[in-house]
């Protein structure tokens, strides 16, 4: 009967340690179920700033592209423009050049004549 009642002495001190350790490790699982889940939190913030981020970015390109586009249209109507002007001014000259080949050849001709 005694080696009965220190047996049960000693499973019930078994059983309380057990218990002990058992919401120990409990409480340290909880903390890192807490820590995990700010973790994973912080990581949400991260990630739903980064897409914000991205989708201003994306629309800062896409206002570059339609900008850079524009500046292309206008550069290429200026330069269209500048080759009209230059061809103009160089048919105008070349017609210049031509009415005083003409005058040269008729005022040669009429001294050829005489």
């Amino acid at each position: 009967a005694e080696y009965m009642g220190l047996q049960l002495e000693k499973n019930q001190e078994v059983k309380v340690k057990m218990e002990n350790e058992s919401m120990a490790l409990l409480g340290k699982l909880k903390d890192e179920l807490s820590n995990r889940k700010a973790a994973m939190n912080e990581l949400e913030r991260e990630v739903s700033g980064s897409k914000e981020q991205a989708l201003r970015l994306a629309g800062e390109m896409e206002m570059q592209g339609r900008a850079m586009q524009k500046l292309k249209v206008e550069f290429e109507e200026n330069l269209r423009k500048r080759e009209q002007m230059l061809e103009e001014r160089f048919r105008c000259d070349l017609d210049q050049l031509e009415g005083e080949y003409q005058r040269e050849t008729n005022t040669g001709s009429r001294i050829q004549s005489e």
